[in-house]
């Protein structure tokens, strides 16, 4: 038997999310692609993952809110 032990004060599993940088020219060619790319990761991980894509400033300020980008 497995018993699982958690506390009040345990976070909530946070959302992967993906970040797509937005630059001058074509920067989401394949919109399709990154909704695949996401699929992937769901089918061969445990992490939670977002399906809405993040466009991105390529600011610090934005840019430091997603670990991953693209």
């Amino acid at each position: 038997m497995t018993r699982e032990i958690a506390d009040k004060g345990e976070r909530k599993r946070q959302r992967f999310v993906l970040a797509q940088l937005k630059h001058h020219g074509d920067w989401n060619p394949d919109p399709n692609s990154t909704v695949q790319f996401l699929r992937t990761i769901a089918s061969v991980s445990s992490l939670a993952v977002g399906f809405d894509q993040k466009a991105v400033e390529p600011k610090e300020t934005e840019l430091a809110k997603f670990p991953f980008c693209t």
